[in-house]
């Protein structure tokens, strides 16, 4: 919140208090694609998954 206005990709004007969401879910359509990772947790099943984000700024 505290980053100096920028001009960013293709022209874009980055002002103070602009933002950016990342919400990790499953593949679009998963449960109707066999061949896609499987979207269902069954009872008694473990879940385990790490999502590791790395930003740099210049």
């Amino acid at each position: 919140q505290y980053v100096t206005p920028r001009t960013g990709l293709e022209g874009r004007n980055y002002k103070a208090f602009c933002g950016f969401c990342l919400e990790p879910q499953i593949w679009p359509d998963a449960p109707n694609r066999p061949y896609f990772p499987q979207a269902t947790l069954w009872p008694g099943a473990i879940y385990h998954h790490v999502t590791e984000y790395r930003f740099r700024l210049p």
